[in-house]
């Protein structure tokens, strides 16, 4: 609120009134938090975006770790027809 100036007040005949102000959320609470890893994916193409969006590379152990499959079973299901998601 801007309040209102003796010069207002004397003017419009209004009560004068000091300017107030109220901080937002980001001065009172916590609006960042840290980054939560991911800890579980459903499907190998899952596993894969999640690992190429936390390192930049394909992880074999990080995908089998979301996963909890094997890295044969997560091969096979990462092929799409004849082309393979991991080339």
């Amino acid at each position: 609120d801007k309040g209102v100036s003796r010069d207002m007040a004397r003017r419009y005949g209004i009560p004068r009134r000091k300017p107030d102000a109220v901080l937002s959320e980001i001065f009172v609470k916590r609006t960042q938090f840290p980054i939560q890893p991911a800890t579980h994916a459903d499907t190998a193409q899952d596993a894969l975006l999640i690992c190429l969006s936390e390192q930049g590379r394909v992880d074999p152990q990080r995908i089998m770790q979301l996963t909890g499959k094997s890295w044969e079973n997560v091969e096979q299901e990462l092929r799409v027809g004849k082309d393979d998601a991991l080339i």
